[in-house]
């Protein structure tokens, strides 16, 4: 089955989806909004977090240790005005 994210979440393009090393429910999605969205495919209907970056998201890569202790982990983004950014995900 296919399921719409964020109906009315993203205000421009997703330009990146990137999936969580560790844990298979767990996937980012990067925009020219200049939001990265983390979320739970179990529950769509709203991201769990989402983290500013300074520009639309062009790369996400999530750090390859990720989900080793509570957090979710570590994800290196690429934005067009922000840079290179390494974001901690709650």
């Amino acid at each position: 089955p296919t399921h719409k994210i964020g109906d009315s979440e993203f205000e421009a393009g997703v330009t990146a989806i990137s999936s969580h090393p560790v844990l298979d429910h767990i996937f980012a999605a990067g925009s020219y909004d200049e939001y990265v969205r983390i979320y739970d495919n179990r529950k769509m209907d709203q991201p769990m977090t989402k983290v500013c970056v300074g520009g639309g998201v062009w790369r996400i890569k999530w750090h390859p240790s990720c989900g080793d202790d509570k957090s979710h982990g570590k994800m290196l983004v690429a934005a067009m005005h922000g840079g290179c950014r390494v974001v901690n995900v709650p």
